[in-house]
């Protein structure tokens, strides 16, 4: 009877595509950069948020609006 995975498991070769996960070879895809550090993603995503703020409060600070004397009777 012929099957797709080799009779002996321990062997170097298979018949197979190398996709059926009957392998030995088959090896997992380890994480990349990111994936091994993803606290670095947190530090970015803080660091892109105060550097918004920042924009956003020195803008507020040189674009104020004129500022408008209120004029109060006082009571006599």
């Amino acid at each position: 009877m012929a099957t797709s995975t080799p009779s002996n498991t321990f062997s170097n070769k298979c018949r197979c595509d190398q996709n059926c996960g009957c392998c030995l070879k088959k090896k997992k895809k380890e994480p990349g950069f990111i994936g091994k550090r993803p606290w670095l993603l947190v530090i970015v995503a803080f660091g892109m948020m105060f550097s918004a703020w920042s924009v956003m409060i020195y803008m507020a600070v040189t674009h104020q609006p004129e500022v408008i004397p209120l004029v109060t009777h006082a009571a006599e």
